[in-house]
């Protein structure tokens, strides 16, 4: 009897161990896997660490994009620049070329050839301007832009005033009284269009208007002769200051 009951406690043990082993395992597979999860969090990690990589990349090559664009931009305006300067150098150049033409042609007393030498210079700046206007290249290169439209105005009203001379000594009143208005217009003390004017209007015995130009130079004369008397005073009173 007594080896009966130490068989069944035996039996008993080993049961409850076979017992507490399959709920252990059960307990232990039910458990999720720190493998695979410490895995999956590296990979989340590393996905996670890859997508800003990407959108930083994104952004550094839109960045670089938009530099290069804007390089590109304002190397296009430099050499937009460049080259409208070059041009304005170069229309200058061929302007002084025709004007040295004309001015051989009037030493020569080819006075209407030499005319026609001054009207080809200013075709060529009215033909630039249009050009200018047309491509909306005013704007560019601010200074420089507004010191070439000076230039080009002074030329202007130096072709007009050496053509009205050509007219004059061609016998073609009319055309030289057109030059020296459009001269005075843009310059009214321009004493060499006035007097050209004066001298004009009275061969033409129209000596209304021949006093009326005759009364603006007196007053232009005097008024130029007072400030030059201002100035040398001016300068006068500088040195004996100093």
């Amino acid at each position: 009897m007594a080896n009966s009951s130490s068989n069944n406690q035996t039996t008993y043990l080993i049961i409850g161990a076979a017992c507490l082993a399959i709920t252990g395992l059960a307990l232990y597979l039910s458990l999720p896997n720190k493998s695979s999860g410490s895995g999956s969090g590296d990979g989340n990690d590393k996905s996670t660490g890859i997508t800003p990589t990407k959108s930083n990349s994104s952004k550094r090559s839109t960045s670089t994009k938009s530099t290069a664009a804007s390089s590109t931009n304002s190397n296009n305006n430099n050499s937009s620049n460049s080259s409208s300067v070059e041009d304005d150098k170069s229309l200058h150049r061929r302007i002084e070329e025709i004007d040295r033409e004309g001015k051989a042609l009037f030493k020569n007393k080819e006075y209407t050839a030499a005319a026609e030498c001054f009207t080809k210079a200013l075709e060529l700046i009215d033909l630039s301007n249009n050009n200018n206007a047309a491509s909306g290249n005013n704007n560019i290169a601010g200074e420089s832009n507004s010191e070439s439209k000076n230039g080009l105005m002074r030329q202007v009203v130096t072709l007009m005033n050496n053509r009205s001379a050509m007219y004059e000594k061609a016998s073609l009143p009319d055309l030289a009284l057109s030059d020296c208005d459009a001269v005075l217009e843009r310059d009214p003390s321009h004493v060499k269009a006035r007097t050209r004017r004066l001298r004009i209007l009275e061969s033409l015995n129209r000596y209304s208007e021949a006093i009326v130009e005759h009364q603006v130079l007196y007053l232009s004369n005097k008024l130029a002769d007072e400030l030059a008397k201002t100035k040398n005073k001016e300068i006068l009173n500088s040195v004996v200051s100093n």
